[in-house]
């Protein structure tokens, strides 16, 4: 997946200084009913879409003890 650009990005996650393979990561910060939610935008590849359309699933990796909230989502617009 490539980052994408999200509407309304308001930080931005600076990217490690010369790693490779890594950019900046634009993403909008709301209040949701009193909580943080941070919003990322993400696009898949020429064959990250094929496989999609192949119906192969999209797997979302967590680093930790736990598995936070989270939520994927197609905007439609």
């Amino acid at each position: 997946m490539l980052i994408g650009c999200i509407r309304g990005s308001n930080f931005c996650y600076k990217a490690v200084e010369g790693m490779e393979n890594c950019q900046d990561l634009h993403v909008r910060v709301d209040d949701y009913e009193g909580q943080r939610v941070m919003s990322s935008a993400w696009m898949p590849t020429p064959a990250e879409l094929d496989r999609l359309n192949q119906g192969q699933p999209i797997h979302l990796h967590i680093w930790g003890n736990g598995h936070p909230p989270v939520a994927l989502t197609v905007p439609e617009d």
